[in-house]
C-alpha cells in the first residue's frame, strides 16, 4: 500500500445516526478521541499542563440530528497509511457510526462549512401547511426572531439571512442553509419558522451535504 510521506492533517468525513444521533458535541468529540486512540494512531497534542489530542469536529451538530457528511479534522504527529488508518479506525466506531471517506491534507487548519443541506419528512396531514410557511419563508426579506442565550442574554438575530432555499415535496421538506462568520440557523429555530413540533416529524432530521470551504 502507499504510504503518505507528507501528511500533515487527517480528514475523516463519517455518516452518524440511530441512537448515536443523541450525542452531544462533547461527546462526539470523545467518541472520535477514543476511536482513533484505540486505532493506533499518534494524533498531535496541545501544550501545557493539560495537553490534549488536536482534533475537532468543524460543525456541532445539534443532538438528535442524523448526518450523512460530517467531519472531523484531526493532526497527525506522523505519516501513516491511509487505507490502513481506514480499517484500523473503523474497528474502533460502535454501531451507527461510519466512516465515508478518509484523506490526508497538506494543512493544520480545519475546513470551515459555508452551506448546510438539511432534510426530514412531516405527517402527509401537515404538508400542505409546511409547504405554505415554507413559501412565506422564502418570500419574506427580514426574519427577526429572539435567540435564547445563557444568562438570560437573549438577542434579536434576522434569521432569513441564513435561508438560501426552503422547499417540500410531498412530505420531504429540504433546507438549504448558509453558515457564515454569523453564525447560521439553528434546528429549533428552522421548525418553528415552519410550525413543525417533534410529534409532527416522521423521520429524524439529517444533514445530507455540507459545503466546505
Amino acid at each position: 500500500m502507499e504510504i503518505e510521506s507528507r501528511c500533515i492533517g487527517l480528514l475523516i468525513t463519517f455518516s452518524i445516526g440511530e441512537n448515536l444521533r443523541f450525542l452531544s458535541h462533547a461527546e462526539a468529540v470523545r467518541l472520535w478521541q477514543r476511536a482513533i486512540d484505540r486505532s493506533g494512531i499518534r494524533l498531535t497534542h496541545s501544550r501545557g499542563f493539560n495537553p490534549r489530542p488536536k482534533l475537532s469536529l468543524p460543525l456541532p451538530r445539534s443532538v438528535g440530528v442524523e448526518s450523512d457528511c460530517d467531519v472531523v479534522f484531526a493532526e497527525m504527529s506522523e505519516s501513516a497509511d491511509i487505507d490502513g488508518m481506514r480499517l484500523a479506525v473503523e474497528g474502533q466506531l460502535p454501531h451507527g457510526c461510519r466512516i465515508v471517506g478518509i484523506e490526508s491534507v497538506e494543512k493544520r487548519k480545519a475546513p470551515q462549512p459555508v452551506e448546510v443541506e438539511y432534510c426530514f419528512e412531516v405527517a402527509e396531514g401537515s404538508a400542505g401547511e409546511v409547504g405554505q410557511r415554507a413559501e412565506d419563508v422564502m418570500a419574506s426579506e427580514n426574519l427577526a426572531i429572539e435567540r435564547i442565550a445563557p444568562k438570560g442574554k437573549n438577542r434579536q438575530i434576522d434569521v432569513r439571512q441564513f435561508i438560501e432555499d426552503m422547499a417540500i415535496d410531498k412530505n420531504k421538506v429540504t433546507v438549504l442553509c448558509k453558515v457564515s462568520n454569523d453564525g447560521t440557523i439553528r434546528i429549533e429555530e428552522m421548525l418553528g419558522l415552519l410550525g413543525v413540533e417533534h410529534e409532527q416529524l416522521q423521520s429524524p432530521v439529517r444533514r445530507t451535504r455540507i459545503v466546505w470551504n
